[in-house]
């Protein structure tokens, strides 16, 4: 049986590569995109899995395809870092989530900040 897919995922829309640790905030994301523009992207899961996008109605879901993108992805990853670092996903999502972590804003008092968001950054 094939469920949705519900974690972390990579989107490569012409060379640019995005993140989105839920896949929730980008189905959300996607569901304002024009469709086309939507259909055109590639979406990877963590593992390096594609990702097909679905439309039904005004909602849509990503499903694995069952289909292996690992190089693919792995290839965006190199051209967006610059050749330089690991193209490994959980890698680059770490540090995307790291980067997000130290720049996040607003800034809050360091035991507000500890209460609510903990004392060290999510990992994937």
């Amino acid at each position: 049986m094939i469920s949705r897919h519900r974690g972390a995922v990579f989107v490569v829309v012409n060379r640019e590569v995005q993140f989105y640790r839920a896949a929730a905030a980008l189905l959300r994301l996607v569901q304002r995109m024009e469709r086309d523009e939507a259909q055109s992207a590639t979406f990877y899961d963590l593992d390096g899995q594609v990702l097909q996008l679905s439309f039904a109605g005004d909602s849509a879901a990503l499903w694995p395809s069952g289909r292996s993108g690992v190089d693919e992805l792995k290839t965006a990853l190199a051209q967006v870092s610059g050749g330089e670092g690991d193209p490994d996903p959980r890698v680059v999502a770490n540090q995307v989530l790291d980067n997000h972590w130290l720049n996040r804003w607003p800034r809050r008092p360091g035991w507000l900040r500890r209460l609510v968001l903990g004392s060290k950054p999510p990992t994937v």
